[in-house]
């Protein structure tokens, strides 16, 4: 039976009926649990069910016959609606150099009644675009966009993007933003249909779009022109310069690789691949009675921390339950940071025995670097991630450990410094 997005037309519907001479509530929208919006009518023994839905939900119709043979004529139809909560927008600081690249990320919910899938363009493609929007933007349309996640109904994710404080017209970044105030909007797609924020083509109703607090673009130095001769001297005098930008963060990210290690424990994870996204299914272990699991690793995170950044701190947060009896269950074996593959010393892990439904614990925090120095090329190195072990406490039975995710969230700063150019624009970088 269809499913269709509400507010747009139903194809027809049509049953056979034998010798009946109507039906009951004809031409009557939402009768006999059709959706408000839709109607049954009959003519020379055919029921046609047409319209367009105005409510969501999964409405299961039994349309009575007057006269003939055969029962009632049933079925269901399926109206979604696709709908979004915007809840948070992390940007870092709200001062901008400009032509300044950084990652920024935006959380948001699934408040409607369909998954986002990622599909072809006209059947559902559900993607999420952000753009600068004054002062000088010529951004004509959301021309940074990815996949919205593929969230369910009721589920959150957070999406991340590398934005820079320039021009884009579809074809990749121009000019720099003038310098100045200026805001970032996000909003979500379904791709060929419409753009939540307009809600048309039986997207919504009721979507707006996320419009950030002022941020301020300030100009690029300038210097004074200046002739040198050949074996003369002179000066050049910078006039203003990007400050420290402080308080940076990339994530939470999920890790896109999960997989058991061994080097600890003696019972390994099942399908541990399932903690690259949040959600159902999940990643498992069941250690038998006063038992170690393996490791479970989460690495392949896809930062893209500048290089310059000055690292601040790491948090991991890992959403975790386990089965319990009598108070006892699984808990932290142990909790470490991975740097290129190799486990750090630094062990965070918790005695608590784990809730008996999936609740997040955070280790570590913004300015936490687990006992060792970092580089943004650790950081954006496939092999950065996270490593968990878990103890079973009980003394009769195993008991089952389950991860949902291990996200990790890095702090930094970029430093306020220049560098000197052969020429003002294309030319070779002298310190």
């Amino acid at each position: 039976m269809p499913t269709l997005r509400v507010n747009t037309a139903l194809t027809n519907i049509t049953h056979t009926t034998t010798g009946a001479t109507g039906i009951s509530n004809s031409g009557v929208s939402g009768a006999n649990g059709l959706p408000a919006g839709v109607s049954a009518s009959w003519a020379s023994n055919t029921i046609t069910i047409s319209g367009t839905p105005t409510a969501d939900g999964v409405f299961t119709y039994s349309i009575p016959l007057t006269g003939g043979c055969g029962g009632n004529a049933t079925g269901t139809i399926t109206v979604v609606t696709y709908k979004v909560e915007f809840i948070s927008a992390n940007l870092g600081s709200s001062t901008w150099c400009a032509g300044e690249s950084r990652e920024i990320s935006v959380t948001i919910k699934n408040v409607g009644t369909a998954t986002w899938e990622d599909g072809a363009i006209g059947t559902q493609d559900i993607n999420i675009g952000v753009k600068w929007n004054t002062n000088g933007g010529n951004w004509t349309d959301y021309n940074v966009r990815t996949d919205a996640g593929g969230l369910a109904p009721g589920e959150t994710g957070t999406i991340n993007f590398t934005l820079t404080a320039a021009n884009n017209t579809g074809g990749g970044y121009t000019t720099n933003l003038d310098a100045g105030s200026n805001n970032i909007t996000f909003d979500l797609v379904y791709e060929g249909i419409s753009w939540f924020g307009n809600n048309g083509g039986g997207i919504g109703p009721g979507n707006t779009v996320f419009t950030s607090a002022v941020q301020t673009i300030g100009s690029i130095p300038t210097t004074t022109d200046v002739t040198i001769c050949a074996g003369g001297s002179g000066s050049f005098i910078v006039t203003s310069s990007c400050a420290n930008l402080t308080g940076q963060t990339s994530g939470p990210r999920n890790a896109g690789t999960g997989a058991n290690l061994t080097g600890v424990g003696t019972t390994a994870w099942s399908n541990p691949g399932n903690i690259t996204s949040a959600g159902t299914p999940f990643a498992t272990v069941a250690p038998a009675q006063q038992g170690t699991s393996n490791f479970l690793l989460a690495t392949n995170y896809g930062f893209s921390i500048p290089a310059n950044a000055i690292i601040n701190g790491i948090q991991l947060t890992i959403s975790r339950s386990s089965t319990q009896s009598f108070g006892t269950g699984n808990r932290d074996d142990q909790v470490k940071l991975v740097k290129n593959h190799v486990i750090q010393a630094t062990d965070k892990s918790s005695n608590d025995v784990y809730p008996t439904s999936l609740q997040s614990r955070t280790y570590g925090n913004a300015t936490d670097l687990w006992g060792t120095t970092w580089t943004a090329a650790d950081i954006n190195n496939s092999g950065f991630g996270a490593v968990l072990s878990v103890f079973n406490t009980r003394i009769f039975d195993n008991a089952t450990a389950t991860v949902n995710f291990m996200q990790i969230t890095v702090t930094y700063t970029i430093p306020g410094s220049f560098e000197w150019y052969t020429v003002s624009s294309g030319g070779t970088a002298i310190g």
